[in-house]
């Protein structure tokens, strides 16, 4: 039973979870060649003031838009807000 975990900031809709739980489940049961009712996705939500980045408050590293994944999504490659990756080889 594979169990994928996903930690993201507040901020989220309910639409938006339903649908990448869907797609995470379609690409784990295709690629572990698992049943798609025996994987589970498990949301946790971690407040700004709870995540550090490189030592520093996320605060520290975005706008409130951006903790909250309301501002448009970055390059890759980009340091602030939560776009597709941090640059530093640590997705948010």
């Amino acid at each position: 039973m594979p169990i994928i975990r996903v930690e993201l900031l507040p901020g989220r809709t309910p639409a938006l979870k339903a649908q990448l739980a869907r797609e995470l489940t379609e690409c784990a049961a295709r690629l572990l060649e698992a049943q798609p009712g025996h994987i589970y996705v498990i949301y946790s939500e971690i407040e700004a003031v709870d995540w550090a980045v490189g030592g520093q408050p996320l605060s520290a590293h975005a706008s409130p838009a951006d903790e909250a994944g309301l501002a448009e999504a970055r390059p890759a490659g980009s340091a602030a807000g939560e776009g597709p990756a941090t640059g530093d080889g640590h997705d948010r």
